[in-house]
Formats: C-alpha cells, sequence, structure tokens
C-alpha cells in the first residue's frame, strides 16, 4: 500500500570496505630521461541491509551489495632534469552493477626554471556508479510518493575533464597559481536527480607562502 510520511521508521546497516595496492617501478632514470611505471589494483565493497521495514528494498532484482573492481596503470617520462613530464594512463573498472568502462587520462608538464614558471594541461575519463544508498533514496521517494522522484533506470555518470594552468614562485619563499577546468558531464546524477547533459568551469586559483625551510 505504500509508505506514509511520519509514519514508518526505517533502520539499517551499511558497510564499505576498500583495499587499493599501488606498485611503483623505476624503468630507467637519469638526469636527462627518466620514467617510472605505476600499477595498482582497486577493490570496493559496498553492502546495505534493513533490520526493519520497509520490505521492498532490496526485493527482487535489487542487490543489497555490490563491488567495484578496478586495475590502472601509469606511465611517467620525465626529460631534461624534470623539466618536462609527460603522464599517460588508464583505468578499467568492472562493476557488478554498472559493467565495464575505461577512463584514459594524460597530462604535461613544463618547467620555465629561469623564471620559476610552471605551465601545466591535463586531460582525463571518469566514471561514477550510484552507490547502494543512492538508489535505495530513489526507491523510498518512489515508495513516498515524493515528487523529487525519476522514473529513470539508474545509470553510471560518465565526464570528461580538461585542465589548463600557471604556477609561479615568488621569491624564496612564495608562490602562486591559476587553474582552468573544464569537466563535461554525460548523465550527471546529483542530489537525486539526474540530468542528461551537464558541464561545470571555473578557476582555481592558490596562493602559498613558506617562510621556513622545515
Amino acid at each position: 500500500a505504500g509508505l506514509a510520511p511520519g509514519t514508518q521508521d526505517f533502520s539499517g546497516k551499511g558497510f564499505e570496505h576498500s583495499a587499493d595496492l599501488k606498485n611503483f617501478f623505476t624503468l630507467y632514470e637519469s638526469p636527462s630521461f627518466s620514467s617510472i611505471l605505476t600499477l595498482g589494483y582497486e577493490f570496493h565493497d559496498e553492502r546495505f541491509r534493513f533490520t526493519d521495514p520497509p520490505t521492498t528494498f532490496p526485493g527482487a532484482g535489487q542487490e543489497g551489495d555490490r563491488q567495484n573492481y578496478a586495475a590502472y596503470l601509469q606511465q611517467d617520462f620525465s626529460f631534461l632534469d624534470e623539466s618536462v613530464i609527460l603522464t599517460g594512463g588508464a583505468r578499467f573498472d568492472h562493476n557488478t552493477t554498472f559493467g565495464n568502462e575505461w577512463s584514459p587520462r594524460g597530462s604535461v608538464l613544463y618547467k620555465l626554471k629561469k623564471t620559476g614558471t610552471t605551465f601545466r594541461g591535463s586531460y582525463g575519463e571518469g566514471f561514477h556508479g550510484p552507490t547502494i544508498l543512492e538508489f535505495f533514496s530513489q526507491v523510498l521517494l518512489r515508495e513516498l510518493g515524493d515528487p523529487r522522484f525519476q522514473a529513470v533506470r539508474l545509470q553510471s555518470e560518465l565526464s570528461q575533464s580538461y585542465e589548463a594552468g600557471v604556477e609561479q614562485k615568488i621569491g624564496r619563499w612564495g608562490g602562486a597559481g591559476a587553474t582552468f577546468f573544464y569537466v563535461d558531464y554525460d548523465r550527471l546524477f546529483d542530489e537525486l536527480q539526474f540530468i542528461q547533459d551537464a558541464y561545470a568551469t571555473g578557476v582555481e586559483t592558490s596562493l602559498q607562502f613558506q617562510p621556513f625551510d622545515r
């Protein structure tokens, strides 16, 4: 018969466990050129169970646990005593609910040591699967007849991000920086709402002061 607001309390238990293993390999190292490889594997497990009603969740076809398995690698190339650094990598996620997804990433960094100026740029793709708690919130809104409920199938959120920035040393103990960013979202999941196409853009600034070496 559905749930009436204010007449039904809920109690449940949720658990999240994660493990991340990284290995760093120095393939070659010299003042003029160095190469470092990073290999990693990440496991994430989340579980959600009710200890009293509602009995509709987890229900038929609704999993009360979810796992995400991810393998990733990153290759760094450094030239001219770290004046130029190129980085490339990729991550492969296998989510037991939302399937498989590749996420590549790359960046470039250039240091102009005479002036203490650093330029950087990057591109990356992201993957995020709604959590079990977010999924339950949609089910609860549906049962309560809440107008915020959206009758759409929960899907993974994908994004593409672009960044370009500059950092400048100021004297011996100071520094300042500014970074422009643009993130393009496919199926943005925010505050229990799906937005099929959205973006975020802006400028992030920073100011540093280190009066002592330590």
